[in-house]
């Protein structure tokens, strides 16, 4: 069933919302609406609309703020969101659901650890540092060689996996989703 001013959720990280608006729902007057309702708030970082694109990006400070609350904030606007259960997100192409369910346990998992030690530490954090602890341990206790998993390659899986993971955030944030595209 479709609804005027529909749209997806294309992407959300915790903090983060982007929802693309059907084609033939986009205008300037949706756009600017949404703009107006979601701008002032408090907690909500920054709106980007764009009516070409039919883009909303919300950014938000998640300790405020959960998915569903910047979901109702849309909808008080006039944009209705459909295709998504309240807290699980589409699965991405190409993904199958297992693996899609296995991401979303793990990023719950991430964002309560976050919140619990108020964003001191987290899975992306705690990951590298057990397989490093793992690594060390192992170099004490039998030393270099090859006799098990050894040492070093613990050890580089944890720098590996540290480089990876903070930095496809890092990599995510200073590139834009849809670069050059005007933002009304």
């Amino acid at each position: 069933m479709e609804t005027e001013n529909s749209g997806r959720i294309i992407s959300a990280t915790p903090g983060r919302l982007r929802v693309r608006v059907d084609r033939r729902f986009r205008g300037a007057d949706l756009m600017h609406r949404v703009n107006n309702r979601l701008e002032g708030q408090s907690g909500v970082d920054a709106v980007t609309t764009s009516a070409t694109t039919g883009s909303v990006l919300v950014n938000y400070d998640q300790r405020d703020h959960s998915t569903d609350d910047i979901l109702a904030l849309l909808r008080d606007a006039g944009l209705i969101v459909l295709g998504v259960t309240t807290g699980e997100m589409p699965p991405e192409p190409g993904n199958s659901e297992a693996a899609t369910s296995i991401v979303a346990v793990v990023d719950e998992l991430d964002r309560r650890l976050s919140a619990y030690t108020g964003s001191k530490v987290d899975l992306k954090l705690l990951f590298p540092l057990t397989l490093g602890g793992i690594g060390v341990w192992q170099w004490l206790k039998y030393g270099s060689g090859f006799s098990t998993a050894p040492a070093y390659l613990l050890l580089w899986y944890a720098f590996d996996s540290f480089v990876t993971l903070y930095g496809r955030r890092r990599r995510a944030a200073q590139s834009g989703d849809e670069p050059g595209q005007p933002a009304s």
